[in-house]
């Protein structure tokens, strides 16, 4: 992609889809050797020239405020009634806010799906954004310079 062009909400997805298969790694940041859920949603950024930020300081349970504080400051804050392809999703994992997703789009069903590396499953996945999925949400973000498709 030329340097002066800015990417799409269709370019995150597909960045972040080339990550799928890759094994779940906590903190990990090597697109072919491990990626956690921060990791993923760096790797995108990076990939894109969207953001350099990078942060590894953080438990397998980061603290919650400290994650949204993060994401605000780095992303620009959006309604959920407002999620597109390519949005990053801030989920509640039990009783911990400490996992992200990217928002993607089946090509089939043009039902929204998540794009995440997920320690249950031990790698990137790529699956229907449904229950239980739908009712973790508790932040959504956007890439700045990234318009809703």
């Amino acid at each position: 992609m030329p340097l002066d062009t800015q990417p799409d909400a269709q370019a995150v997805v597909a960045c972040a889809r080339k990550y799928v298969g890759v094994p779940w790694q906590h903190q990990g940041r090597l697109g072919q050797v491990g990626l956690d859920c921060a990791g993923l949603v760096i790797a995108v950024a990076h990939d894109l020239g969207l953001s350099t930020f990078e942060r590894r300081a953080y438990s397998r349970w980061p603290d919650s405020q400290e994650l949204r504080t993060i994401l605000t400051a780095e992303l620009c804050p959006i309604r959920l009634a407002d999620v597109s392809p390519g949005d990053i999703l801030l989920l509640a994992s039990g009783r911990f806010v400490d996992h992200l997703a990217l928002v993607g789009e089946s090509p089939t069903s043009g039902c929204l799906t998540l794009i995440h590396a997920a320690a249950c499953y031990r790698k990137v996945v790529e699956h229907r954004f449904a229950p239980p999925w739908s009712g973790m949400v508790r932040g959504c973000y956007r890439f700045p310079g990234i318009a809703a498709p």
